[in-house]
């Protein structure tokens, strides 16, 4: 849900969402039934983030939202930190580095996300063993989360999930 929100939040008919390819398909569906138009970036052959590509692709497309899955989902690699820096430098609006595999990696955006104004990073329990609880949570400036707040759905934490984790 929280890729719906973000998506929601920053889309419009005439925006822009892209990704590097291939990875999570939500972040494509999200973006069409936002009525963006989504812009996927090939990966480099050894399944390294093209940066230059995707460089090239946020200068032609200036998109309003650019994903990044840290690891990326679903070829499992890490991606190299200074070159998603370069992305983020360049991105005219958000980066949302989607963090869902956090627990299977040694590097994370998640501490420095008020270092850029433009990132947001986004987790889920799910992949830690908690699937059933549907639990995601975004990190990101207080400015970003007042954003997201307005396209929220009312009751997108159900109470079971609230009431096993009562500080999320």
């Amino acid at each position: 849900e929280l890729i719906q929100i973000l998506t929601a939040a920053v889309a419009a008919p005439a925006s822009v969402v892209l990704a590097p390819e291939p990875s999570f398909v939500m972040y494509r569906r999200n973006a069409v039934v936002a009525h963006a138009r989504y812009v996927g970036v090939p990966l480099a052959v050894d399944f390294g983030l093209d940066v230059d590509a995707m460089l090239a692709a946020i200068e032609r497309e200036r998109p309003a939202l650019v994903w990044v899955a840290f690891p990326n989902n679903p070829t499992g690699n890490l991606f190299d930190v200074a070159g998603i820096e370069r992305i983020i430098r360049a991105a005219p609006g958000l980066v949302a580095i989607d963090e869902a595999y956090y627990a299977f990696a040694d590097a994370s955006f998640l501490s420095r996300v008020l270092d850029f104004q433009n990132v947001v990073v986004v987790r889920t329990v799910s992949k830690i063993g908690m699937a059933g609880l549907r639990l995601g949570y975004v990190a990101a400036h207080p400015d970003w989360i007042a954003e997201f707040d307005k396209v929220r759905p009312p009751y997108n934490v159900n109470a079971l999930t609230q009431a096993v984790l009562p500080g999320m």
